[in-house]
């Protein structure tokens, strides 16, 4: 139980409508684990209410659905909860591999390197997921050798990778 969780006991009109909110959650679990988030939503320059927005991908259509919550309180306790979901459903290897991903892609961001460059990059690092010397194997296994280890010549690239 979070803080926030407790917060909400103290108040019982809110601990009913929370209640109400984590039955909802837990009908959309499977859904709310890949495509769920919490968003605040207008209704005028001066109201706004809080929902968790998902997508349902059920028998080959997609569907945007909405669970309202109202109050901010309730807004955080529902998105600890699905973050809770999220960490309980990934194992330490996806999780340790996702942020060498991220790590990469930030790196490869820094140093200049182009959408499509990152996204080669992304691909060739998914190829080696179990094998680390398969990225080698990628860039030194390109056409143009010169672009393999960076020196290429003529016009430059826009990301200087590939």
């Amino acid at each position: 139980m979070s803080d926030n969780e407790l917060d909400i006991r103290d108040d019982p009109a809110l601990y009913r409508q929370w209640t109400k909110v984590k039955k909802k959650l837990h009908a959309a679990k499977k859904h709310l684990v890949v495509f769920g988030s919490v968003r605040e939503r207008r209704l005028s320059s001066v109201q706004s209410v809080w929902v968790v927005r998902y997508t349902d991908r059920t028998e080959g259509k997609t569907r945007r659905r909405s669970i309202y919550l109202g109050d901010e309180a309730i807004a955080e306790c529902a998105r600890e909860l699905i973050e809770r979901w999220r960490r309980e459903q990934i194992t330490p290897e996806e999780r340790r591999h996702q942020q060498t991903l991220k790590l990469l892609d930030v790196s490869a961001l820094a140093l200049g390197f182009s959408r499509p460059a990152r996204k080669r990059l992304q691909v060739a690092a998914e190829a080696a997921r179990d094998d680390p010397r398969t990225m080698l194997s990628i860039v030194r296994s390109h056409p143009d050798p010169a672009v393999a280890f960076g020196q290429r010549g003529g016009r430059p690239s826009k990301s200087g990778l590939w």
